[in-house]
This record gives C-alpha cells, structure tokens and sequence, in this order.
C-alpha cells in the first residue's frame, strides 16, 4: 500500500466498530454507523476507498454466513463478507463480543439493579446462556481472514480488539452504580480477556497475512471509571438520548484509529 498503489480499506464488524452513539450516523441507519468511526479515521488519512459493511449487533457469523435483521428500524443486511470488493486492500475486523454475550451481559446486569431497569428488562427479548471459549472466537475470526482473502486476495487483516469498559479505574461507584458488586466487574473482565484471546489465537493462526491492534491493553487506563474515558458509561439519559451506553465515544474512536495507524507502520503494511 503505497502513494501509487490506492488503497481500498473494508471495514466489518459490529458496534464498536459502526459507532452508534458517535454522530454523524449515515446511511443505512438500522446498521447504527457512524461516518467518525475508526474506518473513516484511517480512510481519510490514506485518502483511501472506505467500504464500511460494519452492523451494529453483528456476530462473526453476520459476517460469514448469517443474514442480520435489525430492529427499529427494521432491515435486514446480508453476511457482511458478501459486501467486500475484490480490489480490498486492507480489512479492517472487530467483533465477537456479541457471540460471547459481552456487551449483552453487561447491560443486562445493570438493568437489574433498578425497578426501571428490571421493568425495561421484562419488555426485552431473553438472552441465552453462551457457552463460546477462546477457541470457538478463534475460528469464527479464522473463517472470516480465509473468506477475505478468497473475495480480495492478497489482502491484509487487522484485527481490532474491543476498547476497554471495566479496566484499571471501574469499580462499584466509580463509573459504575453502587448496585454493582467486585465479583460482577471481574465476571465481565473475564469475558473480556477470553475475547482477546480469541483474537490473539486467530492472528497466531494467519500470522502471515493478520494481526492484532492491542487496544484493550492500550485503552485500560481510560475506561469508564476514568477520568478520560474512551466509551460510554450508562445513564437513563443516554438511553433516552438514543445513545449506545457501554460503547466507545467520539474520544475513543480517535484512540482506536491512531492505533491502526500506528500498528500498520509497525507492520510495515503502508
């Protein structure tokens, strides 16, 4: 990737990487994406092609396989890998935390400390129990590098890990309500390091054309008990104002970028 070679940038995955509380949100809006997010950081800076397929809600199979039907609005977007053009340069891929019930799980947990919350909860389609390991991610993100690089090949993978929530500063009524225990915290940390292993295991099995961007480690520091924190916290407020509680902010999504940025001249890739 070089000033003669365009470079055209894919992004896919979730949430944390479309940006739903970040605006501007372009079109479609049932894909909750934001045209700040870290993709069009880094397509700016290259001056680059961008193809942003990312959803909002996605599980790796969204990408691979399954088509993904949103809610409100209603739309149904098919595997995101269908989306990729064949002259991709660079794909950018984040997701799995809806396949471990991540972000899910947190939310679920804070809305049953509150009568609000457990009211809001019953309206609520159930969540059932997930039982993936590190293992299961790694193949998930395995398949989605091998499907890349038949659609685009020659292309390079970065996998982008998930800012932190609950790092160094979160604790009960510190970023987060009293109603939350030590033991709550440490369960979805747990689940957060099997992510990363999960990434990390993917990446070690296609060192040859992936790698990781470290952003979990890189963002402990500024979680949501921080006194600059790169997501958002949660808030009846930000529900209200149809903002993503427990998800990266505008701060965080510049972070993320110049992490890409930095990785890929560490790698060498442009």
């Amino acid at each position: 990737m070089t000033s003669t070679n365009p470079i055209h940038i894919a992004s896919l995955g979730s949430s944390f990487a479309a940006g739903p509380s970040i605006p501007p949100r372009i079109t479609p809006r049932a894909a909750r994406r934001s045209g700040a997010n870290y993709a069009h950081i880094v397509a700016s800076h290259f001056h680059a092609q961008l193809t942003d397929l990312s959803v909002s809600g996605a599980t790796l199979k969204n990408i691979t396989s399954e088509p993904q039907t949103t809610k409100w609005p209603s739309e149904t977007f098919p595997p995101q890998i269908e989306g990729l053009n064949p002259d991709t340069n660079l794909v950018l891929l984040l997701g799995g935390g809806n396949d471990l019930g991540y972000i899910g799980g947190i939310m679920s947990d804070t809305l049953q400390m509150t009568f609000l919350g457990r009211l809001l909860a019953w309206f609520l389609p159930s969540r059932e129990p997930v039982t993936l390991e590190a293992e299961d991610i790694k193949e998930r993100f395995v398949e989605i590098v091998d499907l890349a690089r038949e659609k685009a090949p020659g292309c390079k993978v970065l996998l982008v890990e998930y800012l932190t929530l609950f790092g160094g500063n979160a604790a009960p009524g510190v970023g987060l309500g009293s109603g939350w225990s030590e033991e709550g915290v440490e369960k979805h940390r747990v689940v957060a390091k099997r992510l990363s292993e999960g990434y990390r295991l993917a990446a070690k099995a296609r060192e040859e054309c992936c790698a990781v961007v470290g952003v979990a480690e890189k963002s402990w520091e500024h979680d949501i008990g921080s006194e600059e924190p790169w997501v958002e916290g949660f808030g009846w407020s930000t529900l209200f104002k149809r903002s993503a509680p427990y998800h990266p902010n505008a701060e965080g999504m510049k972070a993320v970028a110049g992490m890409i940025l930095t990785e890929l001249k560490a790698l060498g890739w442009y």
